[in-house]
């Protein structure tokens, strides 16, 4: 089985798509919909975005997605968790994606 790492709002369209879904299934589509952040044309947008700065991968991207950070501040410790450091033109192209939202 072939995986890759989703944001909330596509683990929504996935789970949704289903036509028959499980127990626990139906309860994370639940949780998800009561947090959902992005709408998918927003997201593609930003992921467009940040897929352009090379050091970010799939998961962190997702996971910086899920997070919307606004500041350095929120993005310093997503990046650490995956051992990403950026300078400050891409640190400052995370903070614009997210800045009309």
């Amino acid at each position: 089985m072939n995986s890759k790492p989703v944001t909330q709002s596509e683990a929504i369209d996935i789970i949704s798509k289903k036509k028959v879904k499980t127990q626990f299934e139906e309860n994370e589509l639940l949780f998800l919909e009561h947090f959902k952040k992005l709408d998918k044309k927003k997201l593609d947008k930003i992921r467009k975005e940040l897929s352009a700065i090379k050091k970010l991968n799939e998961e962190s991207i997702s996971k910086l997605i899920d997070m919307k950070p606004t500041s350095v501040e929120e993005i310093t410790p997503v990046l650490n968790t995956f051992g990403i450091l950026l300078d400050e033109k891409d640190l400052n192209i995370v903070i614009n994606s997210f800045s009309d939202l």
